[in-house]
């Protein structure tokens, strides 16, 4: 895809970094944006509600079903972990290098069961709480479109557009010949 011309490459990322003392190298991580649910699907496909038949013989799904209900929620709650340990990254240290995928020792991307071991991890690897916080904020930001980020985003487009309107509108301040050629005096 392009827009103007331009290529539209890589998805939305952002990097954080956490210092660590003078020692010890600072932690960077990278987040970037998962763009396909393919493999989520096929480790934890949806759940589908049971059948119930109203009055006069409908079939109807029965959202409201406790047991669908849990499993649902449950699907959820992977869908989340699974998306947290997707999005980290260790950044590339230079622009020719590619960024690589965190490596995970209690953590089997193939096994939904050990995903709830994400937080556990962080714990492990020295992230306190607040770190922990920034990571999944960041996660849920690089992930999703808040109103408040498209917002900044019209404004900023808005702004570059009305600035050469607003140069060549804008009241010469440099005052002018007089009709003899002659400078105009600020006095007259």
């Amino acid at each position: 895809m392009r827009l103007k011309g331009k290529k539209i490459e890589g998805p939305a990322s952002k990097i954080l970094v956490f210092p660590r003392g003078e020692d010890t190298e600072d932690i960077k991580l990278e987040i970037v944006a998962v763009l396909d649910m393919d493999e989520f699907q096929k480790r934890c496909p949806e759940p589908t509600p049971p059948w119930m038949v109203k009055r006069g013989g409908a079939k109807v799904p029965d959202i409201d079903n406790a047991n669908y209900k849990k499993q649902k929620a449950r699907h959820n709650e992977l869908y989340t972990l699974w998306l947290y340990f997707n999005s980290l990254y260790c950044p590339a240290e230079h622009p020719e290098d590619e960024r690589t995928p965190v490596e995970w020792d209690k953590i089997d991307r193939e096994d939904p069961n050990t995903w709830r071991l994400f937080e556990i991890e962080l714990i492990e690897a020295g992230f306190a709480e607040f770190e922990r916080l920034r990571i999944i904020n960041t996660i849920l930001e690089v992930n999703s479109l808040s109103e408040e980020k498209m917002e900044e985003a019209r404004n900023s487009f808005l702004v570059s557009r009305q600035a050469p309107l607003l140069q060549s509108s804008s009241q010469n301040t440099e005052a002018g010949d007089t009709s003899s050629g002659e400078p105009v005096s600020a006095s007259e």
